[in-house]
């Protein structure tokens, strides 16, 4: 978008996606998690680290791990989102945009694999 244009469209359309985004990717093998805020994720990750270390539970220990890497893939996103804002300034978000892309036409794709086969068994 050019940058004379009103912030509020801007807001509104950061919005969107982002409910979007949340709205779409909600479970992570059967764990709900979040795709644009850490701090439930964290919370999750040291739950089950905690549950997992007392009670030697391994079905916890493996919640923690993959909470553990949606938030290291979360940091790497950050991190990358800010370099390549520092190098190409706002189309950096056109970035974010193609994964986003990306990631829906894929969900959309498993989506429809389970929905056909469950529908033949």
């Amino acid at each position: 978008m050019p940058y004379t244009s009103p912030d509020i469209i801007v807001t509104v359309a950061v919005s969107f996606v982002s409910s979007v985004q949340i709205s779409s990717f909600r479970k992570l093998v059967g764990s709900p998690y979040s795709t644009t805020m850490i701090t439930g994720n964290l919370r999750s990750a040291t739950q089950k680290a905690y549950i997992a270390f007392t009670k030697r539970d391994w079905k916890s220990a493996l919640r923690a791990i993959q909470y553990s890497i949606v938030i290291i893939a979360f940091l790497a996103g950050a991190i990358s989102g800010g370099l390549l804002t520092s190098l190409i300034g706002a189309k950096a978000a056109w970035v974010a945009v193609i994964i986003l892309i990306g990631s829906v036409i894929l969900f959309s794709i498993d989506k429809r694999k389970n929905k056909y086969a469950n529908a033949v068994v």
